[in-house]
């Protein structure tokens, strides 16, 4: 789960992240998101996406730093799967960086949202973190294992151009 509820239900807000990298020398333009996930427990739509970009040398979003935030975009839905744009996008240098992608929208009655991982881990593993623990654990950054169970890492491509 990766999801701003707000109102009376946002002590369950959460946040999922990722991590890739990109190689010595490279430059990449990320003008697009497309993450795999699904509604539950209702039909959704989303009322809007949030992307945020951490540059970081640790093993979790919380020990790097912010080099971008997308607020409030409203991307293409296909059933919870996502196509999210940037715009004139986000230009990243070779290192590691972190992905969250957050949706926005209210547990009634659109439900909840799931961002999908896939079974093998690339990296360090996907990250979780519930701030407000509505959910009674992982108020920080934690191994998304360890607070939800799901196994291996969250499913994006980034897309855009590479220099």
């Amino acid at each position: 789960m990766s999801q701003n509820f707000g109102g009376d239900f946002g002590d369950n807000d959460a946040a999922a992240a990722d991590d890739f990298f990109i190689p010595k020398k490279a430059v990449w333009v990320v003008k697009e998101i497309d993450v795999v996930g699904a509604y539950f427990n209702g039909p959704g739509p989303a009322l809007s996406e949030s992307v945020t970009v951490w540059r970081g040398k640790g093993n979790s979003p919380g020990s790097s730093h912010v080099v971008a935030i997308f607020n409030n975009i409203v991307g293409a839905d296909d059933g919870g799967s996502f196509a999210i744009p940037l715009g004139k996008g986000v230009r990243l240098r070779s290192g590691h960086y972190w992905l969250s992608v957050v949706i926005n929208m209210p547990l009634d009655p659109n439900g909840e949202w799931a961002w999908e991982n896939q079974t093998t881990q690339e990296n360090d593993p996907a990250m979780w973190e519930n701030p407000g623990d509505g959910y009674n654990g992982c108020a920080h950054w934690t191994e998304e294992t360890e607070c939800v169970g799901a196994p291996g890492d969250e499913m994006f491509v980034l897309k855009g151009r590479a220099n």
